[in-house]
């Protein structure tokens, strides 16, 4: 799968699409959303593919820990802008599982960041990983299957309006 290159073919890249509003303690000095913000933005988007792909789940049934994290941060986020998380599946092992994100802002239609995490299932009571349920392994797999292993996150507009968009964010940036 190519990356997107229209609102249309970005919507239908990943299962779920969340909505994050930026608040103003999201904020940096430099009035740019910090970096460990993302990291909770995930967080949501993790969360809502859970409840929306896999079900109901009890807080005990979320045995599994975060084993790596990585994100390539593309563009920044200011206050006024409307991200949105995508998530998919990009792989399901054994026992773990990863999840491929694309940041957007929606109202320019631009990347702003990629990321993946991998996330392992383990036992509680001896520490050890043990094999994803099979009520997640379903959903997962269908996804990975429906919507493949790439993760395509791209810019969506033309190299011109980025232009556009980074001297716009320069000229507010020396106003505020």
């Amino acid at each position: 799968m190519s990356a997107p290159t229209s609102r249309a073919a970005w919507s239908t890249a990943y299962p779920i699409w969340l909505p994050v509003q930026i608040r103003y303690r999201d904020l940096d000095p430099l009035a740019h959303v910090n970096n460990a913000v993302y990291l909770s933005y995930l967080e949501l988007a993790r969360v809502t593919y859970v409840e929306q792909r896999i079900g109901p789940v009890s807080p005990q049934d979320y045995t599994f820990v975060i084993a790596r994290l990585e994100i390539d941060f593309l563009a920044p986020l200011h206050l006024g802008d409307e991200p949105a998380v995508g998530i998919k599946p990009l792989r399901v092992g054994r026992s773990s599982f990863t999840f491929g994100y694309c940041l957007v802002d929606t109202r320019s239609a631009r990347a702003v960041a990629r990321a993946q995490s991998v996330q392992v299932f383990f036992d509680p009571a001896t520490g050890r990983a043990r094999p994803l349920p099979a009520a997640w392994r379903a959903p997962l797999e269908a996804d990975l299957r429906r919507f493949g292993a790439e993760n395509p996150c791209a810019p969506l507009v033309d190299e011109r309006a980025s232009e556009a968009d980074a001297a716009d964010r320069g000229s507010r940036a020396t106003m505020e």
